[in-house]
């Protein structure tokens, strides 16, 4: 099985014109990352940095937590297959990776928030930290 942004499970991604939300989907285990996460996680990543659609991020949990680390229990093999789908290797320092040369804007907002203000840039391609011009907008956040 490969991945893809159809067939994810352990996160959620929601895209609403130029802001993409990405979930943590496990509330039963409070979103505590295991091995599939993660790599989704980094795909859902890889994608919003090579789609120009995509304006800014949000990254939230569902359920009763955001995510209190890692659920080690959950830290097996991945199949093959479903690395060949990613450009990074499935690891935290890529997540980290993915995160810091993602040149959007990315937002986790606080547990519990029901809405949040996300910078909307608008500029043809936003370049970070120097945008031509940027409003706020305020976007719904529901668990």
């Amino acid at each position: 099985m490969t991945i893809s942004l159809s067939n994810l499970v352990e996160t959620t991604r929601e895209q609403q014109g130029g802001i993409v939300t990405i979930g943590l989907n496990r509330p039963a285990k409070r979103n505590a990352i295991n091995s599939l996460m993660l790599a989704e996680l980094i795909y859902c990543l890889e994608d919003c940095a090579i789609d120009d659609s995509v304006r800014a991020l949000v990254i939230k949990g569902h359920g009763k937590g955001f995510c209190p680390g890692d659920d080690l229990s959950g830290m097996g093999e991945l199949p093959s297959e479903y690395l060949k789908s990613l450009q990074h290797p499935v690891t935290h320092a890529a997540l980290q990776t993915c995160l810091r040369e993602l040149a959007k804007p990315t937002i986790a907002p606080p547990f519990g928030a029901e809405q949040i203000i996300v910078p909307r840039v608008n500029s043809e391609k936003p370049r970070l930290p120097c945008a031509t011009s940027i409003a706020l907008h305020t976007v719904g956040v529901s668990t």
